[in-house]
């Protein structure tokens, strides 16, 4: 075990063996509030039931194999939680002192009931064909989605009024819609790359609204609404990467105020 900082114990089982009762009050002494744990490959942990016994618990990550590890969503004032691990299930509770969760994509992920005052969310290996697990959650601020340089679309997201930051790696999004009306985006990064599949359509006029400050779009074939960016009174920071753009909207990226940096990247 070790300290990197104070409030914090990391236990590495390949080297530390088993949690123990010994581990929990050496916890407890030092004044921990988070755990952390890193499994190294070849080793799998029968289940996390340990961490719900931890008393004054308020963060915990766990990478690594586990056979279950539902009990990490129970616990009783949890604020962070980190679960990269090879399972897929996601237990029936429901956590309401969580505010920020980094997972591997569950198919049953359902945000607003597991977490409804969940502020910040990163989705690791997104395999799903839309956004309809975060329907309602409108607590959230961010969203990070590591896609499988799949097709997905945006649907549900619109729900989630709070949102000022949504960024998407590997992910061909099918058209830009669902985010017209959050009016709080202050940060849109969608990136999909080659051999990933493209986005559709991409109407700038729909991400977001006034609020909104840096814009990456990523292989999109094509673009439409670029005029309505000289509209945006915070814009800042404007990147197309691969993106079907005409002379005329060149143009019109390029005569956007000085404020605004531009950055055009062809293929």
């Amino acid at each position: 075990m070790w300290f990197p900082q104070p409030g914090t114990m990391v236990w590495e089982p390949g080297d530390d063996g088993p949690w123990s009762a010994d581990a929990a009050r050496e916890f407890a002494a030092r004044g921990c509030r988070k755990l952390s744990m890193r499994v190294p490959a070849g080793v799998t942990v029968p289940d996390l039931d340990f961490v719900t016994s931890i008393p004054g618990l308020t963060g915990f990550e766990f990478e690594g194999r586990v056979r279950d590890d539902g009990a990490a969503f129970a616990v009783e004032g949890l604020q962070e939680l980190t679960l990269v691990t090879n399972r897929r299930t996601v237990p029936d509770v429901v956590n309401p002192a969580l505010r920020r969760l980094y997972v591997n994509f569950r198919p049953a992920l359902d945000v607003a009931r597991l977490a409804p005052a969940l502020e910040w969310l990163r989705v690791g290996r997104f395999g799903g064909d839309d956004l309809e697990w975060l329907r309602g959650a409108s607590s959230l601020l961010t969203v990070d989605l590591e896609g499988r340089r799949q097709e997905a679309s945006l649907a549900g997201v619109e729900e989630c009024h709070a949102l000022v930051t949504l960024r998407s790696v590997g992910v061909a999004v099918r058209d830009s819609t669902p985010l017209r009306g959050l009016a709080r985006l202050e940060q849109v990064k969608l990136l999909s790359r080659r051999p990933s599949r493209p986005h559709g359509p991409m109407d700038l006029s729909a991400i977001g609204g006034d609020a909104l400050g840096t814009l990456w779009i990523g292989h999109a074939p094509t673009v439409l609404g670029v005029g309505d960016l000289v509209t945006r009174p915070r814009l800042r920071d404007v990147r197309l990467i691969e993106c079907g753009l005409a002379p005329a909207e060149r143009a019109l990226l390029e005569g956007l105020a000085p404020r605004v940096r531009v950055d055009i990247f062809d293929r």
